[in-house]
């Protein structure tokens, strides 16, 4: 029930129906459980704290997951959340310096400092154990994206490696949001790796619900 209430707040988060999320977390909140169990009734909370502002709130349930995790210098299990915590940072580090809000953007780069070494931490340790996979490239490679838009900069090259990452994985929504901070840090940047009209489409189309579908991944 806590992964059913868990995934259902992920798809109202990302479509923005606040409320519904909001219903779905609070209901996930209400069931007793421990350890892993704890972990995915976290994780969605987070990227709802994050995705609507409360930075503070996202920053402690990141700490509650890392404390509920048996064995958080090599769990798996959070490292997607970690990365969005940082992804979470760096927003809130970007709209701080447009505003000129300095100790704001640094409380920011801070927080999403830690939660990269503890991601990278953690990372690293698994692929000594027993070699990693696809997914734990993916989340390094995304950290180290995310961590570029952190320090005020967001890295095209870096973005690219994450799209190349992500699309070996069965992932279209994560490949879409890889897609689009790689066409945002080309313009950016002005460094066009490729035309950035190319993956800002292929990521609208995936958000929009029109990309064709072959072999899992979007087209």
């Amino acid at each position: 029930m806590v992964y059913l209430h868990a995934s259902l707040a992920r798809m109202y988060t990302l479509m923005g129906r606040v409320p519904e999320a909001e219903r779905e977390i609070a209901q996930a909140a209400a069931i007793s459980v421990v350890g892993p169990h704890r972990v995915w009734q976290l994780e969605d909370a987070i990227l709802f704290a994050y995705a609507t502002g409360l930075h503070a709130d996202g920053r402690a349930l990141v700490e509650s997951a890392v404390a509920a995790s048996p064995e958080a210098d090599r769990d798996a299990m959070l490292w997607w959340l970690l990365v969005k915590a940082i992804a979470g940072e760096a927003e809130r580090a970007e709209a701080a310096r447009s505003r000129r809000r300095t100790a704001e953007a640094d409380e920011a780069v801070a927080f999403g400092r830690r939660f990269a070494h503890l991601l990278r931490t953690s990372a690293n340790n698994a692929i000594a154990a027993d070699g990693g996979g696809p997914m734990v490239r993916a989340e390094l490679l995304s950290a180290d994206a995310e961590e570029s838009r952190l320090e005020g900069r967001s890295d095209p090259s870096r973005w690219a490696a994450s799209v190349e990452a992500r699309g070996k994985l069965e992932k279209p929504w994560e490949l879409a949001y890889a897609r689009y901070r790689y066409a945002e840090a080309m313009l950016a940047s002005g460094e066009a790796h490729v035309d950035p009209a190319v993956p800002l489409r292929q990521a609208h189309e995936v958000a929009a619900g029109r990309a064709r579908v072959r072999g899992g991944r979007p087209a």
